[in-house]
């Protein structure tokens, strides 16, 4: 298998899943509570989250939506929503999104904690953090914090100290790969290897970060079993006291869901 490379490689490695990869779903909107009389426009809500629409039907996908770019919304794919009713953050908590850019996800935690706790939001590119800082000036919560933070090192500073973490871990993404012939020439096998190995590397950094009682949910777009039921299973054999749950994949589809991973990790008290 490492020595499968390039598009051949690619090919034939996911050769099963590519039809997967050219699904093209519209995206959502996350509402942002203070700017919703605002809005020029409605349109369907998503129903199994509050506060998300589905995108307008009177305007074709894509367009510059009136109050994008004022913050009054977030445009994400509705599958990233899915993690966040997973952690469940609640308002007066102490939060940490760990690889927080460019900050869908964030906002929509922010969202729920109501400008209530500390909510955390750690990156390590300084370009995404921009973005991610760019994100959270329009959301006018008071209550977020931004930083440049090693999430495999926090505990040293930070132990035992969140009781909910969000870890959108860096993954083989292989949706982007695919339809990125700059990234599809150089993609590897053996990357899915390196990439496994700094998922178990962030993901037993932040369990220590945690409080006894609290959550981890470990999240990823990629296909591969690697870097999900694998770290899943490595984490399990090397924590036997944590109780994994909700560990779902989300398949894509022509409608609404782009590919992902997540599971639910549980600190024992």
């Amino acid at each position: 298998m490492a020595s499968l490379k390039g598009k051949e490689g690619f090919t034939e490695y996911y050769k099963a899943q590519l039809p997967l990869l050219d699904y093209d779903p519209d995206p959502v909107l996350l509402i942002n509570p203070a700017y919703q009389d605002e809005l020029t426009f409605t349109s369907e809500p998503l129903a199994w989250y509050p506060g998300a629409w589905l995108w307008p039907k009177a305007f074709p996908p894509g367009t510059m939506l009136p109050g994008l770019v004022e913050g009054h919304f977030y445009v994400l794919n509705a599958a990233s929503l899915k993690p966040v009713l997973a952690l469940n953050p609640q308002p007066g908590e102490i939060i940490l999104d760990a690889c927080a850019a460019p900050g869908g996800k964030t906002a929509a935690i922010a969202h729920l904690m109501q400008g209530q706790g500390e909510l955390d939001a750690f990156d390590t590119s300084a370009a995404r953090l921009h973005r991610l800082r760019t994100t959270v000036d329009q959301l006018g919560y008071s209550n977020i914090r931004i930083a440049n933070r090693k999430a495999e090192t926090l505990f040293k500073r930070s132990p035992a100290h969140y009781d909910g973490i969000l870890l959108d871990a860096p993954c083989s993404s292989e949706k982007h790969v695919w339809h990125s012939p700059k990234h599809l020439a150089a993609w590897s096998a053996s990357r899915i290897k390196r990439l496994k190995q700094q998922q178990i590397a962030l993901l037993n950094g932040l369990w220590l970060a945690l409080k006894p009682g609290g959550r981890i949910v470990y999240v990823t777009c990629a296909l591969n079993r690697e870097e999900n039921e694998g770290v899943m299973a490595d984490f399990k054999q090397r924590h036997p006291e944590a109780a994994i749950s909700q560990q779902n994949r989300i398949t894509p589809d022509a409608t609404l869901f782009d590919p992902l991973f997540y599971a639910r990790i549980e600190k024992p008290s």
